[in-house]
C-alpha cells in the first residue's frame, strides 16, 4: 500500500459517521499465529456484551473471518480490518508489508492510532545502491520494497596498445564512469520528480558512493540523509534493514527538533500548549497545528457526549457542556488522534519518551496564539 492510500484510509476512518452498532477493530500480524490470540480476545469481549450487542458483533466478525480465510495476499505481513454490522454496515480491510500487533477491540468509532503510528514509522524514501559496475534504485513505501530501476555500467573496451595509448584508455574509462554516474542521476530524477519521495539514502561501495554524492545536483543532494557502506555480496534485505536504522535515526532527530520547538514556545508563552486537557481544547477549537505525543503516552479512558461530542477526561453523570446524560466511554488517546485527523492537524509521535516528560507526554504547536496567551505576554 502506498503512503497516500494509507492517508486516505485514515481520513475515511476518522470521519466515519457513528452508528448505534460498534465498530470491530481487528489488527493482525499475518506472519504470526494469530488465531488463538484472536479467539481468546473475542471470548473476553463477548462475555461483557449484552445479547443485543452480540448480534451485530458476530455479523461484523463473520465478514472479518471470511476475509482472513480468502483474501490475504501473498507477501502481506500485517492487516487492519474494520467492520460494523447492523442497519449501517461498514467494512474496510487493509493489508501492509509491515506487521501489526494482534488485537481485536470494539469501539464507537474506528481506532486509528496503530495506523497513524504505522504511517509515522514506515516511511517513504528511496535507496540508491551503487558500485563501480552496477546500481539499483529501491523504493520503500510503508514497509513495501520495490526495485524501481537497475543499471549496469557501460562496457569498457580493452584497446590498450597500438590503437590506444594508456592515457587515451584512462580518459575513456573516466568518460564511461561519468556516463554511468549521469545515468544514475537521471534515473533518480525519474523516481523522485513526481514529488512522492523527499528523502534519499546512498548505499554501496565507498568510492562509488562518494563519487555519486559529489556529482548530485543540489535538488537531490539536499535530500540525502545518510550514506551506508555495502558490497555486491550484501543481500537487499540487509541493505534495507541498515537503511531503516539510518532513517529512524534521522526521523528521531527531526522529532526531537519538534519537541525542542514545543519547549521553546511553551517557555516563551508562545503558540503551544501541553497536557491532555489543553491539547483536547486546542484540537476541539481547530487551533492545533501539530499534535505531539510520546509513543508511550497513555491518558487512559474518558467519556464522550453523544449529543455535542464533548471529550471528557473524566466520567461525570452528565455532559458539563450540554447537560445531557448521553455519555459513552472512549479511549482518550484514540479520540485525540481522531480529532487531529478531522481538523487536518499533523501528528508527531516521539519514541524518546524522556523528551516529553516535561509536557506530561503530549503537547500541541498551535496555528495561532490564544487571546488569553497574548494578554499574559503583554502583562
Amino acid at each position: 500500500m502506498q503512503l497516500n492510500e494509507l492517508q486516505q484510509h485514515i481520513q475515511k476512518l476518522a470521519t466515519l459517521e457513528e452508528a448505534p452498532e460498534p465498530i470491530v477493530n481487528c489488527y493482525l500480524n499475518v506472519d504470526a499465529k494469530y488465531c488463538k490470540a484472536l479467539t481468546d480476545q473475542v471470548r473476553a469481549l463477548t462475555t461483557k456484551m449484552s445479547p443485543e450487542a452480540r448480534v451485530s458483533f458476530w455479523e461484523a466478525l463473520g465478514r472479518i473471518e471470511v476475509f482472513l480465510g480468502t483474501k490475504i495476499r501473498a507477501g502481506s505481513k500485517g492487516a487492519a480490518i474494520f467492520a460494523r454490522g447492523g442497519n449501517r454496515p461498514f467494512f474496510l480491510p487493509l493489508q501492509f508489508g509491515a506487521p501489526l500487533p494482534n488485537r481485536i477491540t470494539i469501539s464507537h468509532a474506528p481506532q486509528i492510532y496503530p495506523l497513524v503510528e504505522l504511517r509515522d514509522n514506515y516511511y517513504r524514501y528511496v535507496v540508491l545502491v551503487t558500485s563501480e559496475e552496477s546500481a539499483s534504485i529501491l523504493e520503500l513505501n510503508v514497509g513495501t520494497i520495490t526495485e524501481a530501476i537497475r543499471l549496469v555500467r557501460p562496457d569498457l573496451r580493452q584497446r590498450v596498445g597500438r590503437e590506444w595509448t594508456k592515457e587515451h584508455y584512462q580518459s575513456h574509462s573516466y568518460a564511461r564512469n561519468q556516463q554511468f554516474i549521469n545515468s544514475q542521476i537521471r534515473s533518480l530524477d525519474q523516481v523522485i520528480a513526481p514529488g512522492e519521495y523527499k528523502h534519499l539514502i546512498l548505499a554501496g561501495d565507498g568510492r562509488a558512493v562518494a563519487q555519486l554524492n559529489r556529482a548530485l545536483p543540489k535538488r537531490l543532494s539536499s535530500m540525502v540523509i545518510s550514506t551506508i557502506r555495502a558490497s555486491d555480496k550484501d543481500k537487499t534485505s540487509d541493505i534495507v534493514s541498515a537503511s531503516l536504522d539510518a532513517f529512524e535515526e534521522h526521523e528521531e532527530i527531526e522529532s526531537l527538533s519538534v519537541v525542542s520547538k514545543l519547549g521553546f514556545e511553551i517557555g516563551t508563552n508562545g503558540a503551544a500548549v501541553k497536557g491532555t486537557q489543553a491539547c483536547i481544547e486546542a484540537l476541539r477549537d481547530g487551533r492545533a497545528h501539530i499534535l505531539i505525543m510520546s509513543q508511550d503516552y497513555d491518558p487512559g479512558m474518558g467519556s464522550c457526549c453523544r449529543s455535542c461530542h464533548e471529550l471528557l477526561t473524566e466520567n461525570p453523570v452528565s455532559c458539563p457542556r450540554c447537560i445531557r446524560p448521553v455519555l459513552h466511554p472512549v479511549d482518550i488517546k484514540e479520540e485525540m488522534v481522531r480529532m487531529a485527523e478531522q481538523t487536518h492537524s499533523a501528528i508527531e509521535i516521539v519514541k524518546t519518551s524522556d523528551a516529553m516528560n516535561a509536557f506530561a507526554g503530549v503537547g500541541c504547536l498551535l496555528r495561532y496564539r490564544t487571546p488569553e496567551k497574548g494578554r499574559r505576554c503583554a502583562a
